[in-house]
């Protein structure tokens, strides 16, 4: 086989596709919590108490900010707020929570 043959025949390979760029938080979900008041600070949060879950999403709720999972005791928080059908499954149950203030 000749030269000319063999780069006729060569295909650049393709470029990797970028992963997606976020944040990962093991064990302080007050610290993953301080980060996503500082990045995103009109987030809400929403708890899913089968699977004891944290998810911050915007007000009409269709773009998901990060994730706490409180039973692996580990959290995300993303670079570009991600769609929520991405990060949460459809049958999930959550519900709006509020953080507990201490009134002195």
């Amino acid at each position: 086989m000749k030269l000319s043959e063999v780069l006729l025949e060569y295909r650049t390979p393709k470029k990797p596709k970028a992963r997606p760029k976020k944040t990962l938080w093991f064990n302080v979900p007050q610290l993953w919590k301080h980060d996503l008041d500082m990045t995103f600070p009109n987030h809400k949060l929403y708890y899913d108490e089968e699977e004891e879950t944290f998810y911050a999403l915007d007000e009409p709720t269709e773009k998901c900010y990060g994730a706490w999972y409180g039973k692996k005791k580990n959290g995300v928080t993303f670079a570009a707020p991600r769609p929520k059908h991405a990060t949460i499954h459809p049958r999930q149950n959550i519900s709006p929570y509020e953080i507990p203030t201490q009134n002195q």
